[in-house]
């Protein structure tokens, strides 16, 4: 039996023939990414990893074609936009694609000033 025509099920290689009776391919696997297009809106709640951590924020602005932002051309597209984002401690802008990010729980005002999650 050759490399090319077993695969290893559990810790038994098994021949072509045997992967067909069970419905497998004896053909080489790739995997191809299914990203799924994340899309968000302006008030949206979002978080992002950066070094510091993980940061959370509120979207400003979808923006769908290339700009300049904090020297850098961003390569936003109808197809593929991306978001600016302003930082929930600080007065940072932040520029992510949909994929880097991941939308929270909106926020509400309590009647003591501080904000906190639905």
């Amino acid at each position: 039996m050759t490399g090319a025509l077993a695969e290893s099920v559990g810790r038994r290689n098994v021949s072509a023939e045997c992967l067909t009776r069970l419905g497998r391919s004896s053909e080489p696997r790739t995997f191809l990414s299914k990203a799924v297009k994340k899309s968000f809106k302006v008030g949206d709640h979002v978080s992002w990893n950066s070094e510091a951590g993980r940061v959370r924020g509120v979207i400003k602005k979808r923006v769908t074609a290339p700009m300049a932002f904090k020297g850098y051309t961003v390569r936003a597209s109808a197809d593929e936009p991306q978001y600016l984002i302003a930082s929930d401690k600080t007065d940072h802008l932040a520029m992510h694609k949909g994929a880097a990010l991941r939308k929270l729980a909106a926020q509400r005002k309590t009647t003591h000033g501080r904000s906190s999650r639905t």
